[in-house]
């Protein structure tokens, strides 16, 4: 049994894993960067092996997913928005049709829960991260929000955390829709 914390993207996204017995923990990227002047196919082709990918970490019998939430709009768009979508909606929909239950997560919400401030950027969380799950080697960003991710869905169904968890670890997550029957 374990839960797992999916930020997703093209070309890395971060997936970390916690089994019940929290010492086996770990964190992932996978993916890889699109090529200048790539056609339509070759964007669906991309698009279908990173969540081929993503989706063949997740294990079978794992009792909960949390993944980021993708941004509604964008200030600036950047072109590969609509394949940024395509991945998540991918992902989500193959879990879903594993039947694995699957929580989504406001980006501010992550930020909120791993560092106390809701705006705080990626080199905030990777540290937060990296003191909460010391000793594990942690690489980037995208394996500290997918940490983070897991973190909540295992604190919401009470399993044990290798730290210390604080009021803000409580913070925002009512406002997670989490599956139904999915409790501690």
């Amino acid at each position: 049994m374990s839960i797992v914390g999916i930020d997703p993207s093209l070309a890395a996204t971060g997936l970390a894993i916690i089994p019940t017995d929290v010492r086996g923990t770990a964190a992932i990227t996978l993916g890889r960067k699109g090529q200048a002047g790539e056609g339509w196919g070759q964007r669906s082709d991309r698009i279908v092996a990173q969540v081929r990918r993503v989706c063949s970490q997740v294990p079978e019998h794992t009792r909960l997913v949390v993944i980021e939430s993708m941004p509604q709009r964008m200030a600036k768009p950047l072109p590969s928005f609509g394949d940024r979508w395509a991945v998540w909606f991918g992902i989500y929909s193959t879990l879903r049709s594993r039947r694995i239950p699957v929580a989504v997560v406001m980006p501010s919400t992550r930020a909120l829960w791993a560092t106390g401030k809701g705006n705080a950027k990626k080199a905030e969380v990777l540290s937060a991260v990296r003191e909460q799950w010391s000793p594990l080697s942690i690489r980037d960003d995208n394996q500290a929000d997918a940490l983070v991710l897991a973190s909540m869905g295992a604190h919401h169904l009470g399993w044990p955390l290798p730290f210390e968890t604080k009021p803000r670890h409580t913070t925002g997550l009512e406002a997670i829709e989490w599956p139904e029957g999915v409790r501690a």
